[in-house]
């Protein structure tokens, strides 16, 4: 249907939703307002796990689907108990867009969803919430793992590479980047699910064979 600030709308009109789902956080108010001519608007952008959880409960309602939405919301609940029973503590940076270089910072989803399983942001003092930073920063503050999604930015393996290549210690600090799939972190849906339980697979204390 076109990006989160390019939204085809003639192609959403031609379909003639019941509702239209938007993130307030991506979605541009005229866009939403534009959309709100097509059909219901609902907008959810969830700063914390326990937030998303509520909204597929909420989404379940908005769809005539309850059962359905309190059943996933329990699923969600029972692998984030899961989660937080085995967090350990270890240091982060969640990386998210390249020239310039930009991470997430405390008040966002991505952080709160890395701090269930024990994560300490890098970048918690950072501003904004989306602050940029330089290679050498980043080396600097030595996170114990440096998160390289596929999203916004679609980071690669050359990218991990070269970045590695920069710090002061390739060898270390090439162990220490993850490539991950950046739905599992960012999409508040049903999809936080899948990042919950895989988060409870991946050993992110720092002496564990990660480091």
């Amino acid at each position: 249907m076109g990006g989160t600030k390019t939204p085809n709308l003639q192609r959403i009109a031609a379909l003639r939703p019941d509702l239209i789902l938007t993130n307030a956080e991506e979605n541009r108010a005229e866009d939403m307002a534009r959309l709100l001519r097509l059909a219901p608007v609902a907008s959810f952008a969830p700063r914390r796990v326990e937030h998303a959880l509520a909204d597929l409960v909420t989404l379940g309602g908005l769809v005539g689907r309850w059962a359905a939405g309190i059943a996933l919301a329990e699923e969600g609940r029972a692998a984030l108990a899961a989660l937080q029973a085995q967090a350990r503590p270890f240091r982060f940076a969640y990386l998210i867009w390249r020239e310039p270089w930009m991470a997430v910072g405390a008040d966002t989803f991505v952080s709160d969803v890395l701090a269930q399983a024990g994560g300490v942001n890098v970048y918690a003092d950072a501003a904004p919430r989306y602050p940029t930073l330089t290679p050498s920063d980043l080396f600097a503050r030595a996170p114990d793992l440096v998160f390289l999604p596929d999203e916004p930015f679609p980071f690669a393996a050359r990218h991990a590479d070269a970045l590695a290549a920069a710090s002061p210690d390739p060898a270390v600090w090439r162990r220490r980047l993850q490539m991950v799939d950046g739905s599992l972190f960012a999409w508040h849906g049903t999809r936080l699910l899948r990042g919950l339980k895989w988060l409870s697979g991946l050993p992110l204390a720092p002496d564990s064979a990660i480091f």
